[in-house]
């Protein structure tokens, strides 16, 4: 048999799939959406006040499910929407002091974990893994984008 490079890409993509699915078990065992998991990590990560555009940009989510996670995570009492005074319609995203706690048990506790996985890998590994899954990202970024436009001259 030939070598073939699809057999590395399928593995690449089942490991992708298998890392994602790993935080949405992590979210369903919390009892919350994926995109609500990953607003609450964002806003225990940033020192900055972050707008729902933020979050849609920062994680590549839609609005509509930006904006229902948000509606969930205020419903539970997590977060709340604060008017930015420089901004006449934005509101930043921030957690309630319910919503620290519920971070402090439940999202860093997932951070720490996570950060101890990642440093079962030397500085010298974790540097060259993220300089690689970059520059994977940007070239499958690029081929798609070539795909799409010869999709609309068709």
């Amino acid at each position: 048999m030939l070598y073939n490079i699809n057999e590395e890409i399928l593995e690449l993509n089942q490991l992708l799939k298998e890392h994602d699915e790993n935080y949405k078990r992590y979210a369903m065992h919390l009892g919350i959406s994926d995109s609500s998991f990953w607003i609450l990590y964002a806003l225990c990560e940033s020192d900055e006040l972050l707008t729902q555009n933020d979050l849609c940009t920062l994680w590549y989510f839609p609005k509509q499910t930006v904006n229902s996670s948000i509606k969930a995570l205020e419903k539970s009492g997590y977060i709340t929407l604060v008017p930015i005074p420089s901004s006449r319609n934005s509101k930043a995203v921030t957690l309630t002091p319910q919503g620290i706690e519920y971070c402090q048990k439940n999202i860093v506790s997932f951070m720490k974990a996570e950060d101890d996985a990642f440093l079962t890998l030397s500085k010298e590994e974790r540097d060259l893994f993220i300089k690689i899954y970059r520059r994977q990202i940007v070239s499958i970024k690029a081929a798609t984008e070539v795909l799409m436009k010869g999709d609309l001259n068709d």
